[in-house]
């Protein structure tokens, strides 16, 4: 996604002194690129239900400099391998060969299983990995001969939620550009050497 900023503005106030137009375009662009980011971020809780911190941390910032006054706001490798399909569509990324859906497990403090989890049951001695009348997942031998379903293996289904990063990424620049622009242009005249 490329925003650009009118910096016309900012070369009228700065005559004279030329040589900070290109430190306040890259603040102006690094104050917007970090609303950004925080917004993204806090954007999460409202998108999902107990995000984890991993999860609301999912994004970075790339800062412009005088030279390279574009910043880039991006999703880290980790998180954009199961949060591209909330962007882009799709179906959910699955961390291992099967969605796993927890029936009888601990869950931790998100509402999620911990990491771990499936592997540690399946090396249990009372718990089997199979199908029982149809229904295929982790079962537990119980000790009066019943069986109970700890981990259900899920069909994965098109992803129906949206993150909306572009779309509140632009919102934002529109909204706050000029002000961002403006404190930049009050920063750089305050730092001129005259």
């Amino acid at each position: 996604m490329r925003i650009k900023i009118d910096t016309s503005a900012a070369r009228k106030q700065l005559t004279g002194m030329e040589r900070q137009i290109p430190f306040a375009k890259a603040a102006a662009v690094n104050d917007l690129a970090f609303q950004v980011q925080r917004a993204e971020n806090d954007a999460m809780k409202e998108i999902f239900h107990r995000p984890r911190p991993f999860t609301q941390k999912a994004t970075a910032v790339r800062k412009a400099t005088k030279s390279a006054p574009a910043a880039l706001v991006f999703l880290k490798p980790a998180q954009e391998r199961y949060l591209a399909p909330y962007e882009n569509g799709g179906l959910h990324a699955l961390p291992g060969k099967a969605l796993l859906e927890p029936i009888e497990v601990r869950l931790d403090a998100y509402g999620q299983m911990p990491k771990g989890t499936a592997a540690k049951l399946a090396g249990r001695p009372d718990v089997f990995v199979g199908k029982v009348k149809n229904v295929a997942g982790f079962w537990q031998r119980l000790k009066n001969g019943h069986l109970r379903l700890l981990i259900r293996f899920g069909v994965n289904k098109p992803v129906t939620k949206r993150l909306n990063f572009e779309r509140r990424a632009v919102a934002l620049v529109k909204a706050k550009g000029a002000a961002a622009m403006q404190r930049a242009i009050t920063k750089a005249i305050a730092t001129a050497r005259r």
